[in-house]
């Protein structure tokens, strides 16, 4: 998906995971599929932008970061939670202010957030002779990382300390230890947060095979998403200016001080 962030990683675009034919999903009493589906999946693209630009590539390659990535999925997605939206508007916020709940590094959240909105716009739109050249692989991506950070947990891979993260490939940045801290905690009840990531797996496939079935569903939602876009980068400068004010006035109550005591 070739997403960068202050480290400039790239994260490489993956193969499409093989999911059943649509036909074959069963959904609870023969019902038809919910409309208020394509909000559930604007929500998920949203928390999966935000956990790649914050993982920076690494949760591909790095058995920490697909935990943490795994980790953050859930917290970031009411969609993947089992939360259902009702319109992209409440999406897009709700996954939006769940991404920004994790985020430990107040200095980095100015941006993240909105230009999260706008990679997942980039990722539900696609190309025109190619709508699903996104949002296919970012699907497949979570129901890799769901799948591979399963097997890592049952091979009590996580039980341990969970090893430091691996240079940045572009950078040779290594991971920011304020993101690597948060995910050296084993889970408590490792069964349930098990059978959490299956549910979500489970979902991802389900919503790949419907996408396939549906290649332009989405593209009426772009310009509604591009309104959001916009309201939460007004917000996210807000809180950049509301950041450096507080900082400014840190530095200089700090210095008034240090000059009474000289």
């Amino acid at each position: 998906l070739l997403l960068l962030n202050e480290t400039h990683q790239k994260s490489s675009i993956p193969r499409p995971a093989v999911v059943p034919a649509f036909k074959e999903f069963k959904i609870e009493g023969n019902r038809p599929v919910d409309p208020r589906v394509k909000y559930i999946l604007t929500n998920i693209i949203v928390a999966y932008a935000y956990v790649t630009r914050l993982e920076n590539g690494w949760h591909q390659g790095d058995r920490a970061s697909r935990y943490r990535s795994c980790v953050d999925l859930l917290e970031c997605s009411g969609g993947l939670r089992g939360e259902i939206q009702d319109d992209i508007e409440e999406a897009v916020h709700r996954a939006v202010y769940d991404c920004g709940n994790i985020h430990e590094n107040p200095s980095d959240i100015a941006y993240t957030r909105s230009r999260a909105v706008l990679d997942s716009t980039h990722i539900l739109l696609g190309e025109v002779d190619n709508p699903l050249i996104y949002a296919l692989p970012a699907l497949s991506d979570m129901i890799n990382l769901f799948n591979k950070t399963s097997i890592d947990l049952r091979s009590n891979i996580t039980e341990q300390k969970i090893p430091e993260g691996k240079y940045g490939v572009v950078t040779k940045e290594k991971s920011p230890k304020w993101l690597l801290d948060r995910g050296k905690t084993p889970p408590k009840d490792k069964e349930r947060l098990l059978h959490k990531f299956l549910i979500a797996q489970n979902k991802c496939e389900f919503l790949l095979s419907w996408l396939r079935d549906n290649p332009r569903i989405m593209a009426p939602y772009v310009p509604e998403l591009l309104t959001q876009y916009k309201k939460i980068r007004t917000d996210d400068e807000d809180i950049w200016r509301g950041n450096k004010r507080k900082e400014y006035a840190t530095m200089m109550a700090t210095g008034s001080e240090g000059k009474a005591e000289e």
